[in-house]
């Protein structure tokens, strides 16, 4: 029996909708499977990049033997290759990591990495550059404490210095070498002051006299004047001492006290002039007194007053010494070289001339050296007292009221005198 046209479309149309539904689903199915594809092949944030088993095997290898490479170049002893292994740290985004974990074979590196990595102590925790800065700052410390008491000692042994600790360690680094007067400093007190160890102070030709001026560091109000504390050599600018004449008014005086150095403080080519009129006081004072350490005077001219007990050089003490090469006394009413017991001096090629009280007076036990000198109209050209001891050889004695006079008389004496003229 034939089918009706009606029916063949029915069909039909049943059959386009079955088709299409199909087509649909399937892609619905295709768009799910392309959507879970993506989310299980994108990373998490901040998770490392995938790798295989054997890309891991192959980066732990490689980060053994460096380790190992490490450890036979400093000498240090392998692990056990039965020990844990550590934990491994993710690996930047370029694959490399040459520093391994984050405290390596010794260094200290900083969360953020951008600082850079400094040696450990592993005993205390700290880098080694910040153990560095410490010991620098113990080393400054203890010169410091050993500066103040060094300085302690001082003030209680002379009474020269100040004890309220406002004087600094003299650093070549920080007080100038080389000291110009009157360019840089107008008086010889403010140059010694503030010249490095073993500076040199250089004093210009002028006609007008230099002041002594008055240091800081000395507040006995027995002890004026200028204060030599480290080796220093203070020189004139020509071969002429009066050229550089420095004048010492009312007590001011020079005192050299330098008891931790054996270097001398040197003057050369410098005048000193006690002003007319004035005297230092009733008891004995020189122009330049020795306190602790050595002085060496060169070319150097002292003028003094003979109507006062003054004096040119002093030693004080057992701890100083002086040596004058050169050097003219003149006018002094006290003694114008002077030793106290058991100190040391000694004068070669000097003059001490015109109307001196004594051209070197020497305590007990002190040792006196003089020779190729000329003393001429002076009280008692040389004195010395019971147990001093000295040589006197090749000198000149002229117009003087008593040449060498010995406490003990040249029988008991420990003077050796060859070679003078009278």
């Amino acid at each position: 029996m034939a089918v009706e046209p009606a029916e063949d479309k029915k069909t039909e149309t049943a059959m386009r909708l079955e088709r299409a539904t199909y087509g649909l689903v399937l892609a619905f199915a295709l768009f799910l499977a392309g959507v879970l594809a993506v989310c299980l092949h994108t990373p998490r944030k901040n998770s490392a990049p995938f790798e295989s088993s054997v890309s891991q095997q192959i980066a732990q290898s490689a980060k053994k033997d460096a380790a190992e490479s490490r450890q036979a170049e400093s000498g240090e002893t392998p692990e056990s290759a039965d020990g844990p292994e550590p934990d491994e740290t993710p690996e930047h985004a370029d694959g490399a990591d040459p520093d391994g974990a984050a405290e390596e074979d010794g260094f200290l590196a900083e969360e953020d990495g951008e600082e850079p990595l400094f040696p450990v102590d592993e005993e205390n925790g700290v880098s080694l550059e910040e153990l560095a800065i410490l010991e620098d700052e113990r080393i400054e410390n203890a010169a410091d404490e050993e500066y103040v008491a060094d300085a302690s000692e001082e003030d209680a042994g002379s009474g020269a210095r100040e004890s309220d600790g406002s004087d600094e360690a003299r650093d070549a680094s920080v007080f100038p070498r080389s000291i110009v007067v009157p360019d840089d400093f107008e008086t010889l007190a403010e140059a010694l002051e503030f010249v490095a160890p073993s500076g040199v102070i250089l004093l210009r030709k002028r006609d007008k006299p230099y002041e002594l001026g008055q240091s800081r560091r000395l507040t006995d109000a027995g002890r004026r004047g200028a204060l030599a504390a480290v080796p220093v050599t203070v020189r004139g600018e020509t071969r002429r001492a009066s050229d550089a004449t420095v004048v010492l008014s009312g007590g001011a005086r020079l005192w050299i006290d330098n008891p931790e150095s054996n270097v001398p403080v040197v003057f050369e080519d410098v005048a000193f002039r006690v002003e007319p009129g004035r005297a230092f006081g009733l008891q004995f004072s020189a122009c330049a007194t020795v306190a602790a350490g050595a002085a060496e005077f060169y070319n150097c001219a002292f003028y003094g007053d003979r109507k006062t007990n003054t004096g040119a050089v002093a030693v004080e003490s057992p701890f100083g010494s002086v040596k004058c090469v050169d050097c003219l006394f003149s006018e002094f009413g006290g003694a114008a070289l002077y030793l106290s017991s058991d100190s040391g001096g000694s004068a070669v090629r000097c003059e001490f001339a015109k109307h001196n009280a004594y051209g070197i007076y020497v305590e007990p036990n002190g040792k006196l050296s003089v020779s190729r000198s000329t003393f001429t109209q002076n009280g008692q050209a040389i004195y010395a007292a019971t147990g001093a001891a000295g040589a006197v050889h090749d000198c000149v004695f002229k117009g003087n009221h008593m040449n060498i006079v010995l406490e003990d008389g040249w029988e008991k004496s420990l003077f050796s005198c060859v070679g003078n003229k009278e």
